[in-house]
């Protein structure tokens, strides 16, 4: 049931979809998608969902399975704050994060909060030499994190 209730809000913008019991193969022409696996009938009913796209809406994602967009590889962050404080942490983080941003737009920041940690994370660096260049830059260019400014190992974006 979470299933269905997630790919109808997911696609009710999108184009038209139908809920049929017959086992009708799913129209799109990308093999091994959200779509086909939809299309598998339901254990209890044996209901398939039939999902119909717009040309446009297809070809986007196709363009996005084959851009890579979602993999990941191990790499390095630049942390520039961390806190456990109850009251505070949260607020702080995306304050950092606001902070970062409004002065470059463009670099991936990353809030996150691993209990009991509020940490922001900046960049998706390859090697420990691109990590250690991004973090000289960020220390002259935001000084006031300067004692918390840290390279970590963490599992980066690719392509992004």
């Amino acid at each position: 049931m979470k299933k269905l209730i997630g790919v109808i809000a997911l696609f009710c913008s999108v184009g038209l979809f139908a809920q049929t019991t017959d086992s009708a193969a799913v129209r799109t022409s990308a093999p091994e998608t959200l779509f086909s696996t939809l299309a598998e009938p339901d254990s209890q009913t044996n209901a398939v969902i039939n999902v119909y796209l717009k040309p446009i809406m297809q070809k986007a994602i196709e363009a996005q399975k084959g851009s890579g967009a979602n993999e990941t590889q191990r790499g390095f962050r630049v942390q520039l704050f961390s806190s456990n404080n109850a009251q505070r942490a949260r607020g702080d983080a995306f304050n950092v994060e606001k902070t970062i941003l409004d002065k470059m737009p463009n670099l991936p920041v990353y809030v996150t909060y691993t209990s009991p940690f509020w940490k922001v994370r900046v960049g998706n660096c390859t090697t420990h030499a691109e990590a250690q260049t991004l973090r000289q830059y960020l220390i002259e260019n935001f000084p006031e994190f300067q004692t918390e400014t840290y390279i970590v190992p963490d599992q980066i974006v690719l392509n992004q």
